[in-house]
């Protein structure tokens, strides 16, 4: 038997530099989380009791805005990251990787019931309203069309967006599938400096050097949805402690991969839209 739980964040960048060293603060977020009979859900971090989440089978925007402020209460910014594994990130340094703590949307989504459920992910989207965008230099976008100065290019962020969901026990990393402006560059240990293309193309064109993140990285193996991947199987607790029979959580990353071919340097106002929809299954 499955029931549907739904999860939707609508994520506003205003004036996100993409592809420049700079920082932008996350302008709003909107979320709906709507769980079935017999499944509440609750966000937070890791440094407080069951007890003390509000577990409801609703969640509302202004629920989640007060917990991303409980998060970060310095206040958040996205940085421009690269991750090989959707657990640990690094940013460009002067002239090696730095591994960060910073700079990405963490947050803990909880699940109870007192049935032991599967919560699988049915489905999700990226997206962002997109915008045309000038080049200064010659180069070759990631679908391989070579672009002139002048050209337009007609750019969207969410092309860049990643996002993760981890357990204890394994991490599934996903991103907008492949259309007609977004490209996969898969898993890879090793860039083809001699056929670039996309955002590494265009840093080619502008510096006319190629930075040390292009010649060594990794990049993990995308999850894609089939047949409605188990992420987390919800565990037999202590009812007197958790309010329920089983419970589980899973771990929401979020963050712009550095690396991806779509990231390149320009200035857009853009709406991003990030839809999860969850579902349980009795186990």
């Amino acid at each position: 038997m499955k029931k549907i739980l739904v999860l939707m964040l609508l994520i506003c960048f205003i004036s996100l530099l993409y592809g420049c060293d700079k920082e932008e603060d996350l302008g709003h977020i909107n979320i709906q989380v709507v769980a079935d009979t017999g499944i509440e859900i609750a966000l937070g971090g890791i440094d407080r009791t069951p007890a003390s989440y509000k577990w409801v089978t609703t969640l509302t925007t202004t629920s989640f805005n007060q917990t991303i402020k409980d998060l970060y209460p310095e206040g958040f910014s996205f940085r421009e990251l690269t991750s090989p594994d959707g657990k640990v990130f690094f940013q460009l340094g002067v002239d090696q990787m730095v591994e960060v703590t910073q700079g990405y949307l963490e947050i803990l989504i909880h699940f109870r019931s007192n049935q032991p459920n599967s919560i699988i992910l049915g489905n999700f989207a990226l997206d962002s309203f997109g915008e045309n965008w000038t080049s200064d230099v010659d180069f070759t976008d990631s679908k391989n069309n070579q672009i002139l100065a002048g050209d337009d290019l007609y750019l969207i962020l969410a092309d860049a967006l990643r996002f993760s969901l981890s357990t204890d026990q394994d991490t599934y990393v996903f991103e907008k599938p492949i259309d007609g402006t977004n490209t996969h560059i898969g898993k890879i240990t090793s860039y083809d400096t001699e056929n670039l293309r996309g955002s590494a193309s265009y840093f080619y064109a502008k510096t006319q050097t190629l930075p040390m993140f292009m010649t060594s990285f990794d990049l993990p193996e995308m999850t894609f949805l089939e047949e409605y991947p188990t992420i987390l199987e919800l565990q037999a607790v202590d009812s007197n402690v958790f309010g329920a029979d089983y419970y589980g959580s899973v771990r929401l990353r979020l963050w712009f991969e550095l690396l991806d071919l779509e990231s390149y340097q320009t200035t857009l106002d853009q709406k991003m839209e990030l839809s999860l929809l969850f579902g349980t299954a009795m186990t």
